[in-house]
């Protein structure tokens, strides 16, 4: 089953001379206990799109539909089975922690909260900080006090609008190993970040947009697939000059670049050994040779620049 089915959804600001078009004919299927990133440079429509489906913004035209209800017919009760987390989310009022959850559990109708505050306290590690003020926290204690807010009604699915932005290093580990254990839970997850890191580690799909429209779709690996992505080679030597020149005119070359006593190498295929070789041949004082898979980050910027 779907957990998330949009089809054919559109969404336009403004008009005339000032219009823009912010989603374009989007159609997007995520099934039940899925991690799926929504990628695309600023201004794609990632927050226009998560916006309309937890129903902040009303769409112009196009199906939505959330745990099997239609967004037109059934706001209240979709909103009542979703989270939603943003990463500049801001926690400025002034109350404890577990006074800040009661009264957001207040506000959605959350059955047993008392014992349900505690629950999310401890899976998003801020039990300790219950008797805290909220304001006072840290920016990565606000950041999983917002994620716990977003749990209290035990959502089955979960928006995560950019959830680690601004955190630092160690703080945004600890989220992202929170968000796979709600994976683990069976929690759906829709998620966007700038950090194609971050979507390489979470997500099983990902969906690239750009202008308003969904340009690729599929595994990280059905992405990287999709373009002619090169293959790279880091080579440190004791004379780089001499060893550029000698496989400069190879076939497999694309394109080399040195730095100091470093060539970085793009080939027209895979085949390494041959470089190897000649490397080894051309007597540079070869000292190592590495080779470097493509990355989300390169298939992103070919599918954008192709776009």
């Amino acid at each position: 089953m779907q957990a998330v089915s949009v089809k054919g959804l559109n969404k336009t600001f403004g008009s005339g001379k000032n219009e823009v078009k912010a989603l374009k004919d989007v159609s997007l299927d995520i099934a039940e206990g899925e991690i799926i990133g929504l990628l695309g440079p600023n201004g794609a429509g990632k927050t226009t799109f998560i916006s309309i489906l937890t129903g902040l913004l009303e769409k112009d035209n196009g199906s939505v539909n959330v745990l099997g209800l239609d967004l037109d017919k059934d706001l209240e009760k979709i909103k009542g089975g979703i989270g939603v987390v943003s990463g500049f989310s801001m926690v400025s009022i002034d109350l404890t922690v577990t006074e800040f959850l009661r009264f957001f559990g207040m506000l959605y109708g959350v059955k047993n909260l008392e014992k349900r505050i505690v629950e999310v306290m401890k899976l998003v590690g801020i039990f300790e900080r219950k008797d805290e003020i909220s304001k006072d926290l840290s920016s990565g204690f606000k950041q999983r006090l917002v994620i716990a807010k977003s749990l209290l009604n035990s959502p089955k699915v979960l928006f995560l609008d950019e959830p680690t932005v601004g955190l630092d290093v160690e703080i945004a580990v600890k989220v992202r190993e929170l968000i796979l254990e709600l994976k683990k839970q069976g929690t759906t997850i829709l998620l966007t970040s700038h950090n194609l890191y971050e979507v390489e580690q979470l997500c099983d799909r990902i969906a690239l947009i750009n202008e308003g429209k969904i340009i690729a779709l599929g595994t990280i690996k059905d992405i990287k697939g999709m373009l002619r992505l090169s293959t790279k080679i880091i080579v440190v030597c004791d004379d780089a000059k001499k060893a550029s020149s000698f496989i400069a005119k190879m076939k497999e070359i694309r394109k080399i670049e040195m730095k100091g006593n470093t060539l970085h190498i793009e080939l027209e295929g895979r085949d390494t050994r041959k470089i190897l070789n000649a490397l080894i041949d051309a007597k540079v004082g070869l000292e190592s040779f590495s080779l470097v898979e493509p990355s989300l980050e390169d298939a992103f910027i070919q599918l954008v620049k192709k776009r």
